[in-house]
């Protein structure tokens, strides 16, 4: 959405991430945290992942696209090292860290399903190899396909790609959708 970054500053929130979409029920945000401070699903979660309940709302969590609205003087607290916050009771995790500062501090976190802002991919497993990232990515863009417009390739990109199938009737007289 090009309009996404006018969209999320309009919000007038310090911190903020647009929800991204992605295969089954991974996102861009946690519902729940449990005690240990690992996630924890919700209701509310799938909930707004579904957009059963559109908006932005407040959620313990957001990671890998987030707006941070660095004029608040609050915001000089949000960090992803452990070392900076006193007597960190949590595990070495970035994201958990973040999560765990602006808790720290009472900075919410707001995650935003009000429009369709775009996808992300599932983490690889440290196991797993590139082809699986790419099997991912294929999943990734039929998802995306399939809840919204088709992604357009950037024409930076497109001499990377092999060239497109000549369409075919697959040997019938006519094919319908």
């Amino acid at each position: 959405d090009s309009n996404a970054l006018e969209e999320l500053v309009a919000k007038d929130k310090l911190v903020v991430a647009p929800m991204l979409i992605s295969i089954g029920l991974y996102s861009n945000f946690w519902g729940g945290m449990s005690d240990t401070f690992y996630y924890e699903r919700t209701e509310e979660y799938r909930k707004i992942l579904d957009r059963k309940m559109a908006g932005c709302f407040e959620v313990p969590m957001v990671h890998t696209c987030v707006l941070m609205d660095l004029r608040h003087s609050e915001s000089d607290f949000l960090t992803f090292l452990p070392e900076n916050i006193p007597s960190y009771p949590g595990p070495r995790d970035d994201i958990i860290v973040f999560a765990l500062s602006a808790k720290d501090r009472d900075i919410p976190m707001h995650v935003c399903n009000d429009h369709h802002y775009g996808a992300l991919m599932i983490p690889l497993e440290d196991d797993q190899e590139l082809e699986t990232d790419k099997q991912i990515l294929i999943y990734t863009l039929m998802e995306v396909t399939a809840r919204s417009d088709p992604v357009a390739v950037d024409p930076v990109f497109s001499r990377h790609l092999p060239e497109p199938l000549a369409k075919t009737k697959l040997g019938v007289d006519e094919v319908y959708l």
